[in-house]
């Protein structure tokens, strides 16, 4: 282990950025730090630095994952787990981290089961799978059982290891033993034909099972003959005093009394009393020394051996008012704790037990009892009142079993949804690599050209110089178009998490309905333009029905929507062959009931709008329809829309890609906004797909506004020549690509390491009071901070200036933009609260950050 602070690696690829970042639970957090200051560079696996992107993304998502999961890495199967897993460990938690398999002894015990599993998914396709696996782990330095159930896929190369999903099905397990402990209890019982017999019959079927009673022992009470003067004849009735030894279940030379007295000052002959007065079990314990040491020893032929330390006294009747006939005492398993669950499943053999010894006693009082008939039916309600019981219980099984199998299915969901995101991570990222190698290649053949011309003093071949160009413009277009289906995947993801997690927030602004139709367009003009489809905008005459221009909604959350229907129109239209169109539609309504959507298949909202809220002359329904004339889909393929990792056919997947998520998080955001969402599709004709949100009518900016706005110096009007930049950023790659686009754009760029290099800068610039406004000292317009970063991160750095700003030091407002590649909303609301101006999220385009400097000095 590294010393206390000390970081074992160097974390500086945005892939490491989950490492050190918050993820908003301090355990999994915990976790995360013990994860990196591991030794890893004495190991098979290597410095995390070495690690790849695809490796980092998955062990990401299983950190965050709510199921147990676990890698084995490298040849000497080094394990990393996620904090769910951790839970499992107990004691052995957190010490099994990074270590060898086999140096772990609780997985040790379990090695033909994990050899097995990783011998399956080495040489299998599918995932393998192996249920209800036992392991023992450690609970404050006491063996806990528990069972496991796991699917182990074999990583991709070049990744070398496996990943494993594990279930704790110990509950499952359990009830699945208990219940056929039980069944044996009853079949056995089933065959006595007397008291005498049930004795042992009781015995006999708890001496069949071996798991849940590590010994039992019973005792019967003491008989004493009683003359009936009314029957004529004697009969046996109890004698609480005494109760004798009848049988055992365990080793047989353990010591345990033939005879109990109760009036003894014994503790656990004290219990008994209790329990034969109360007529209801009682825990019993080596620890408070109500259990004789003695009694535990007899567990040592079951329940894998070990001394019981605890057991429960059970009397034969289950009230106060009743004779008890006998006490059953049954040790509870050692690697067991004494829980709800146990005792649910004890108070059914107390009622096994009662019940059944009542009967017995019922048939046995026949001739002395004129209510025979009477108690007979109450025997017989008794047992159907048990069978009743019996049946809840399996039922109860029965319904344990199929959420099994529903987070079996969930599972196998999710490891589907990582298999597509994975290869939609590689695909592109293969794209880029190839392009870049393109661009470089093409590179060197443009200067071997000129180089030739220098030499023979020759001019360059317009046509091959062209050429070579157009190879470069079109791989830095494949280039621009895969990083933007990879900034769509992670959206997804991240969307995703935040829904699942109840984390997104609808919040409503002040909008132009036309701009935002512009925007739309300007965003996917340049994607439909390549495809060579016709894409369309246009305003149903309800807007201005309605006098709809000004808005109060989600622009936001409209747009991903939108984003997400766009983009799978491309998807399923760009192949196809013919005429190839998308229509976007936008319209309004004063009411929910809107014509677009009655020949469409409607799919059911996420949660319920209360419509008693009092409606008012502002409220308004907007609707948008996407129009496409792409392939279509059949009534097998409509049936998935909107399922969660679902896409309508494997064909789908594999023609189109994607991570099955757009349409899913499209429906939760459309019911978050009160609105509702259909389609409709025909194979070979297209598909259309249309949406409604809640909104509210806004007034659009008055003359007088306009002119006012008019008087104050446009700021956005300045050439962005004119404007310094200071950017500060710590990963010398970004920082350089940054720099050189901000140049060619007319920014003059200042750059600094980390937080305090920007912070000297500004000491030394003509910002500072004591520079004295020197007009050859540098200044910076705006800052584009980093956030993570060494030394002097990103929000200190920030509240810093603010400090000096406000102390008199800096003697002008310094408009501040974050350049992070935090994307959660509670993080950008962060930067905001440290001091900052505004923010974007990586990756970006150039041209998104200057709208947002221009945004920023516009309002400076």
């Amino acid at each position: 282990m590294p010393i206390a602070g000390q970081i074992a690696d160097t974390l500086d690829r945005p892939e490491h950025a989950f490492l050190t970042r918050s993820s908003g639970d301090q355990t999994i957090d915990a976790d995360l730090q013990y994860l990196r200051e591991l030794p890893w560079a004495d190991t098979s696996i290597g410095p995390i630095s070495t690690w790849s992107r695809e490796l980092l993304v998955l062990i990401n998502l299983a950190m965050l994952s709510p199921q147990p999961q676990l890698f084995l890495l490298g040849p000497d199967s080094i394990i990393i787990y996620n904090t769910a897993y951790g839970r499992l460990l107990y004691d052995h938690h957190p010490l099994y981290q990074g270590r060898p398999i086999a140096l772990n002894e609780a997985l040790i015990s379990n090695a033909p089961a994990i050899d097995r599993i990783v011998d399956r998914a080495t040489t299998r396709v599918r995932p393998a799978n192996e249920n209800h696996v036992t392991f023992f782990f450690s609970d404050s330095g006491r063996l806990r059982e528990t069972f496991l159930s796991a699917t182990m896929v074999k990583l991709p190369e070049p990744l070398q290891g496996f990943h494993a999903t594990t279930y704790d099905t110990t509950a499952a397990a359990l009830q699945l033993r208990r219940r056929e402990s039980l069944k044996a209890i009853l079949d056995s019982c089933a065959l006595a034909k007397d008291m005498p017999g049930f004795w042992d019959s009781i015995l006999q079927g708890i001496r069949i099972e071996d798991g849940d009673i590590s010994f039992a022992m019973l005792y019967r009470a003491d008989l004493l003959e009683k003359f009936d003067p009314e029957a004529d004849c004697s009969r046996n009735v109890v004698d609480h005093q005494g109760f004798t030894l009848h049988g055992v279940v365990g080793s047989e030379d353990s010591g345990h009394s033939q005879h109990l007295n109760m009036s003894s000052p014994e503790p656990y002959v004290g219990c008994m009393r209790e329990a034969v007065r109360t007529g209801q079990p009682l825990l019993v314990s080596v620890k408070d020394g109500t259990m004789p040491e003695s009694w535990g020893r007899q567990s040592r032929q079951r329940c894998y051996g070990d001394d019981s330390l605890e057991a429960v006294i059970i009397p034969s009747s289950d009230s106060p008012e009743s004779e008890v006939y006998a006490v059953l005492v049954l040790g509870i398993p050692p690697r067991r704790p004494y829980d709800e669950d146990y005792a649910s499943w004890i108070y059914s053999i107390h009622q096994l037990f009662a019940n059944a010894v009542t009967t017995f006693r019922l048939a046995e009082a026949r001739s002395f009892d004129t209510q025979l008939v009477v108690r007979r039916a109450e025997a017989l309600r008794t047992r159907q009142l048990l069978q009743a019981q019996l049946l809840m219980k399996q039922r109860e099984a029965e319904l344990q079993a199929e959420k099994l199998n529903e987070a079996i299915e969930a599972k196998r969901q999710q490891e589907n949804f990582i298999d597509m995101t994975s290869h939609e991570i590689r695909n592109p990222l293969s794209a880029v690599i190839l392009s870049a190698d393109s661009v470089t290649q093409t590179l060197s053949q443009i200067q071997d050209l000129i180089k030739a011309s220098v030499t023979k003093n020759a001019s360059i071949d317009p046509h091959s110089l062209t050429e070579l160009l157009d190879d470069i413009a079109e791989s830095v277009d494949t280039i621009s178009s895969c990083s933007m289906h990879q900034k769509r995947i992670s959206d997804d993801i991240l969307s995703l998490s935040k829904l699942n997690s109840g984390l997104v927030e609808i919040s409503p602004s002040a909008f132009s309905l036309s701009s935002f139709m512009n925007r739309v367009c300007e965003t996917f003009n340049n994607e439909t333009s390549r495809a060579d489809i016709n894409f369309t905008a246009m305003q149903d005459s309800s807007v201005r029905l309605y006098n709809v221009d000004w808005i109060q909604a989600d622009s936001g959350r409209i747009m991903q929507i939108m984003t997400n229907l766009i983009s799978n129109a491309i998807k399923f239209t760009a192949g196809v062959k013919g005429e190839k169109s998308i229509t976007i539609r936008v319209g309004a309504s004063q009411t929910k009931d809107i014509a677009i959507f009655q020949d469409l298949i409607m799919t059911k909202p996420f949660q319920v709008i209360d419509d008693k809220t009092k409606a008012s002359n502002e409220d308004i329904y907007l609707w948008f329809e996407v129009a496409d004339t792409g392939c279509g889909m059949d009534g097998k393929e409509r049936s998935k829309m909107f399922q969660r990792f679902s896409q309508a056919s494997p064909k789908t997947y594999n023609e189109y890609g994607g991570s099955g998520l757009g349409l899913f998080i499209s429906l939760k955001l459309v019911s978050l906004q009160g609105g509702v969402i259909g389609f409709t599709s025909q194979t070979g004709r297209g598909t259309n797909f249309a949406f409604s949100v809640r909104a509210l009518r806004e007034k659009s900016p008055d003359l007088a506004s306009k002119q006012a706005m008019s008087i104050l110096p446009d700021r956005g009007a300045v050439e962005a020549n004119t404007l310094s930049v200071l950017l500060v950023e710590d990963n010398r790659t970004n920082q350089a690509v940054l720099s050189a686009q901000l140049r060619r754009h007319g920014y003059t760029v200042y750059t600094a390491d980390n937080g305090q290099e920007a912070f000297d800068f500004l000491q030394s610039s003509r910002h500072w009071i004591t520079s004295g406004q020197d007009s050859k000292l540098p200044h910076a317009d705006v800052i584009c901070m980093d956030i993570e970063m060494p030394i002097v991160d990103g929000i200190a750095c920030t509240r810093m200036i603010r400090q000096a700003q406000q102390d008199g030091d800096i003697t002008n407002h310094i408009p501040i933009i974050a350049v992070t590649a935090n994307a959660r909303l509670e993080q950008l609301h962060s930067v905001i609260e440290a001091g900052m101006d505004d923010a974007i999220s990586k990756p970006f385009r150039v041209n998104d950050l200057k709208a947002v400097i221009d945004g920023v000095l516009r309002r400076a």
